[in-house]
């Protein structure tokens, strides 16, 4: 699967780049509002029905969680990577 085609990682490369701008953002804080505009975005499309929403938000904040561990990886925190992007 090519990822600029897969929404929600199109959705996590915005907020990540986003928070790259905001100092005060933390990685809960990033996962947060990933996994909240995912999950009304699936929903105001008609894919997910209210009943199922806390199995897309428990399923989408590990895919999330992981994509995070994944471009982090090698810094000690989001905050080590933001100053080292900067650099």
């Amino acid at each position: 699967m090519r990822f600029e085609k897969d929404p929600l990682y199109s959705m996590f490369e915005k907020h990540l780049n986003q928070s790259l701008m905001n100092d005060e953002c933390c990685a809960d804080t990033l996962i947060d509002s990933v996994v909240k505009n995912y999950v009304e975005m699936m929903i105001k499309l008609g894919h997910a029905c209210g009943r199922i929403q806390d199995f897309i938000e428990r399923d989408v904040r590990e895919e999330v969680t992981d994509m995070l561990r994944k471009r982090i990886y090698g810094h000690f925190d989001l905050n080590d990577y933001r100053e080292k992007s900067r650099a």
